[in-house]
């Protein structure tokens, strides 16, 4: 056992809608759908969904910032970050415990 809540962001569609205007030249017709199968999992030291609420509304722009790097926005181009907008763009899911049941003791770096 990991012994540590996650939390998933799901993309919802005006996040989606300005990825798809901001990078149309590098658009490969990506859906709603194909997003929101490949989230990133994030690690979180809250206890339960309530207290990871409170915490976001200190911390959402750590997560909006990962989420631009990870879809290779440039910088230049990001919206002015708000707790506002990253209601508008995601919705979470929040995990209290994540099981590990690999057996790989070697971690992976790509």
């Amino acid at each position: 056992m990991v012994n540590r809540p996650a939390v998933i962001l799901r993309y919802k569609p005006p996040c989606i809608e300005w990825l798809r205007e901001i990078s149309e030249e590098h658009w490969d017709g990506s859906s709603l759908e194909d997003y929101n199968k490949n989230c990133l999992v994030y690690l979180v030291d809250a206890y339960d969904d309530e207290e990871f609420h409170e915490s976001l509304e200190i911390e959402y722009d750590d997560f909006l910032i990962r989420e631009l790097f990870h879809q290779e926005i440039d910088e230049k181009d990001w919206p002015q970050i708000s707790f506002h907008l990253f209601q508008e763009w995601f919705n979470w899911e929040f995990y209290p415990i994540v099981e590990d049941f690999g057996t790989c003791d070697e971690l992976i770096d790509e």
